[in-house]
């Protein structure tokens, strides 16, 4: 789905999207209510964010790039895995990935974005496994290192 003037794909809670390709659409790549599964998905361009989903969203194994305001925002106890995030953000509020709350963030890279590689709402959410660096205001901003991680040439983040 390439450049739609609105979102490239938004749909209702619990629904499963899967194996796309999406580029250069005028606002998000994907937006999704609560209880999405949003994997093998290549979203980029986006003129808003990557992926934008609700609460108790599992989104995996997906590629995010150059994004206007950041890669993917998800909602409390979400789970993001396995993604590739890079180069997306136009100012430093716009981050890799912003989880709110109770989130796990596992085994993603994350690199060359705007903002944050990592930014959570609070220490309830835990990261682990993840290669976070040449991020704009930082590697990770709260959350819980939970091991593995590597931020920059540190296997210690913040």
């Amino acid at each position: 789905m390439y450049s739609n003037h609105g979102h490239g794909i938004d749909v209702g809670g619990n629904s499963t999207i899967r194996n796309n390709s999406l580029r250069d659409n005028r606002l998000t790549g994907i937006s999704t209510d609560a209880g999405s599964v949003i994997e093998g998905n290549t979203v980029g361009g986006s003129g808003s964010v990557g992926i934008d989903a609700s609460e108790a969203a599992v989104i995996n194994n997906n590629s995010v790039t150059d994004s206007a305001e950041g890669g993917i925002v998800a909602g409390v106890g979400s789970v993001i895995r396995g993604n590739s995030i890079f180069n997306n953000g136009t100012d430093l509020s716009h981050d890799g990935i912003h989880c709110s709350l109770g989130c796990r963030v596992k085994d993603n890279t994350l690199r060359s974005n705007t903002g944050f590689g990592l930014r959570f709402n609070s220490n309830s959410s835990g990261y682990s496994g993840n290669t976070i660096g040449s991020n704009g205001a930082g590697t990770v901003s709260l959350g819980r290192d939970t091991g593995a991680n590597v931020c920059g040439t540190s296997t210690s983040c913040p």
